[in-house]
């Protein structure tokens, strides 16, 4: 599996990160490093620039989130070349849910010193709770499926042949609407003028996943829940 560059390097840059901000007793000693080996010094320089990078995107308290034994584990891994344990759909969901994560933090840090925060807060709680609504409502609705991953959608047309796999360029036909219906111009096709796409290179989860089992011809009516879509954040402004 391969990860699009920038989250691969955030992943690297936090677990650095975590390295020097977290729990764990540091096991080896710095306080000499003008004297190391060539190498110590490189692997020290590396790091550090690497902390440095991370800094402006993670306040070291976040660090405390992290599992220090997994992480250091996984780096260690990923200097090896092992190949990682996730497929790509859930590591990207989990890297979603942790941002989300870091964000409720800083808002609910921010929100007795700062309305906006609060403001922002309170906005995403109720876009929260219209969600569950929505997404309770639509039980029982006729020929109603769910993915793996959460992802509720009707079949309207089958189709043939083999399903593409992630890196592949198909051409799609999309209509993309928030959950009160308001159009998503940017995300939507004009009739009958498909785009190309990579499967896996969009930055809605769910429809990379949807994606991965339709075949030509197909189409289907998806209900993607936030977490699979832009996440607590919302939708960047235009």
């Amino acid at each position: 599996m391969t990860f699009r560059p920038s989250s691969f390097l955030l992943i690297v840059f936090v677990a650095v990160a975590g390295c020097n901000g977290g729990n764990s007793e540091r096991s080896v000693n710095l306080d000499d490093i003008d004297n190391a080996s060539v190498a110590q010094q490189a692997s020290y320089l590396l790091g550090y620039q690497m902390g440095s990078s991370t800094s402006s995107q993670m306040d070291s308290v976040d660090v405390g989130l992290l599992d220090m034994d997994i992480l250091l584990a996984a780096v260690e891994e990923s200097l090896r070349g092992d190949s990682i344990r996730m497929d790509e759909t859930k590591a990207m969901r989990a890297l979603s849910a942790f941002s989300d994560t870091l964000l409720m933090r800083g808002l609910r840090r921010d929100a007795s010193t700062d309305t906006s925060a609060q403001q922002y807060l309170d906005e995403i709680t109720r876009n929260l709770a219209a969600s569950d609504s929505f997404f309770t409502a639509l039980e029982g609705t006729d020929s109603l499926q769910t993915s793996e991953t959460g992802v509720r959608y009707i079949v309207l047309t089958e189709g043939e042949g083999e399903a593409p796999e992630r890196g592949d360029r198909v051409q799609i036909e999309i209509r993309t609407t928030l959950m009160g219906g308001e159009l998503i111009r940017g995300m939507t096709t004009a009739p009958n003028e498909p785009v190309d796409l990579v499967v896996g290179n969009n930055p809605i989860q769910g429809l990379n996943e949807a994606l991965t089992q339709m075949t030509p011809g197909e189409s289907r009516r998806m209900f993607i829940p936030p977490d699979l879509a832009f996440g607590m954040v919302g939708l960047p402004a235009p």
